[in-house]
């Protein structure tokens, strides 16, 4: 049988009972350890699911399957990505699933699933910066306006403490400044000099072969969390996409009434 791929947005009333099919993160660091595609769920649907997509498309990667409410639909995980396949016809389908009530459940998913990966960070290989009692992870870009506009919020406040990963959309000058912020003896000290915006169109100083790698395991985080653009935030166990300062600030106003008193 031939094998096609068919992009679609399904509008579908949409449950994923939790029932996982599926290894850790790949990656090198403590808990994102683990061989894609493996199948060792409790629903045997889902497992003969994960060796019909296997059987039908052997070299595609994907770490998780889970059943769906739709009949015959089950959902793939890959790279933190999200898709459907019907083992039936043997469509592997892209798109996102709305219910009924404008929900989009593709996107509930995938923000599950980037809850389940928070915890498992090497937050020793992020750049750290303040030392307040409230925990940022941070996923930015020096070449982006909206995330120095975040780093410009973030310097006055006392009360948090962020922990950084650099994204590397593959751009020389943003990748030679994501270098040098790695390189530093004090990281967060070079962070805050490059989003001030001291490199701008002038060079900047070759960095050491270990920056470079540290900067790929950044971007291994990155892929692990399924950031696809800047600046990216979780916030007292909840994600913010962009520079939204007032839901950021009302979100460090609900962690300062949390957090416990020293």
């Amino acid at each position: 049988m031939r094998k096609r791929v068919i992009t679609l947005a399904l509008m579908l009333a949409f449950t994923t009972p939790g029932i996982a099919v599926g290894s850790d993160l790949p990656g090198p660091f403590p808990g994102l350890s683990g061989t894609a595609g493996s199948c060792c769920g409790e629903s045997v649907a889902a497992q003969e699911a994960a060796e019909a997509l296997r059987a039908t498309y052997a070299n595609y990667n994907f770490r998780e399957v889970r059943e769906t409410a739709v009949a015959g639909l089950f959902e793939v995980l890959a790279d933190q990505n999200i898709l459907y396949f019907a083992p039936a016809s043997g469509h592997l389908i892209f798109g996102e699933i709305w219910d009924k009530d404008g929900t989009n459940l593709t996107t509930k998913s995938r923000d599950q699933q980037a809850a389940g990966v928070i915890d498992t960070l090497p937050l020793e290989k992020a750049i750290t910066v303040g030392s307040g009692q409230i925990k940022v992870i941070e996923f930015s870009n020096p070449d982006c306006g909206y995330c120095r506009r975040a780093s410009e919020f973030f310097a006055d406040r006392t009360d948090v403490t962020r922990h950084i990963f650099l994204v590397d959309f593959g751009n020389g000058e943003t990748t030679a400044k994501n270098g040098y912020i790695l390189a530093a003896k004090d990281r967060a000290a070079a962070y805050k000099e490059v989003m001030s915006g001291k490199f701008d169109g002038r060079p900047v100083p070759n960095v050491a072969e270990s920056a470079r790698q540290l900067l790929a395991d950044h971007q291994r985080v990155v892929a692990a969390m399924g950031v696809k653009g800047t600046p990216y935030f979780w916030i007292n166990g909840t994600q913010i996409r962009g520079a939204n300062i007032p839901e950021i600030e009302k979100l460090l106003t609900s962690a300062q009434s949390t957090a416990p008193i020293a």
